[in-house]
């Protein structure tokens, strides 16, 4: 990921700013800087929250020296469940992209559960509350040729959605070497509305263009591992990942402007904090 496009990920929630930018110079400022928080809490797992501050936008490449004045490490971050508040420790973990974030050992997600996220930061503070849907399983995963090259596989995966209940799913996969950030297939968001049948085959996409200079291919090298993730997630979390895919498609195109915030669940901030179902494969392409 470049640090271009890491810019971008932290402002997709200011992006209405984008339209006061026309007769602007090199850079727009922000007379308030304000919290930006990603946060999960899977089933089984533990949490992950990454706390940073919107940033001035810029036209020119943003350094990292110059990210690194963003990251609100020492935000005091707390997840309340069952009556009691569990603070985070913030420590840096070079697995994830921006590399610092606040996590615990002291407990697991645990499905039907709800997690009230708190942080403070300076005189602001933020709030969200998210409840953990049921994992579904994946039934398979498995490799196709595919037709663009003799060097690359198309990767597909089959789960069964309960036709009983207004389900929404979202797709994820990480090549190997790549941050642990969860990355949203292309076209890895679902609502089962849409579905036709209760037996889902998707082909899973590697998430979208991050940069444009990338060579970019939705397919994986053959030889190396992909890790695919179904999630199960609720209507909050889907809006949210559905509207950032949107924004980071267009965002890429010099035909579009994106002026329509992301749907964010944060009081006081920008971003989301979600429960989620999981279940996960890791497959060697071949």
């Amino acid at each position: 990921m470049t640090h271009t496009t890491l810019a971008r990920r932290l402002l997709l929630w200011v992006v209405p700013m984008l339209m006061l930018c026309a007769s602007c110079g090199d850079e727009v400022h922000i007379e308030e800087q304000e919290l930006v928080i990603e946060g999960w809490i899977a089933d089984g797992e533990f949490p992950v929250v990454m706390v940073t501050t919107t940033l001035p936008i810029m036209y020119n490449e943003v350094s990292t020296d110059s990210i690194a004045r963003y990251v609100a490490q020492w935000a005091r971050v707390g997840i309340c469940v069952d009556g009691q508040t569990t603070y985070l420790t913030g420590m840096y973990d070079r697995d994830y992209f921006i590399p610092y974030v606040f996590t615990t050992s002291a407990f697991r997600g645990q499905a039907g559960k709800s997690y009230r996220l708190i942080v403070d930061w300076r005189d602001q503070h933020a709030e969200a509350v998210t409840t953990i849907p049921e994992s579904v399983p994946i039934d398979d995963v498995w490799c196709e040729p595919s037709q663009d090259n003799d060097t690359l596989r198309q990767v597909i995966a089959r789960f069964h959605d309960n036709p009983s209940q207004h389900n929404y799913y979202l797709w994820f996969s990480r090549a190997e070497g790549e941050p642990y950030n969860p990355q949203l297939c292309m076209l890895g968001a679902l609502d089962d509305e849409t579905l036709t049948t209760t037996e889902v085959v998707q082909h899973i996409r590697r998430s979208g263009p991050i940069s444009e200079v990338e060579d970019y291919t939705p397919y994986y090298s053959v030889g190396a591992y992909a890790e695919v993730s179904l999630l199960h997630v609720d209507s909050t979390a889907y809006a949210f990942w559905h509207g950032f895919s949107d924004t980071k498609m267009l965002g890429n195109s010099n035909l579009f402007n994106v002026t329509t915030p992301i749907s964010s669940n944060i009081q006081g901030g920008h971003g989301v904090w979600y429960g989620c179902g999981v279940s996960r494969r890791r497959i060697k392409v071949q």
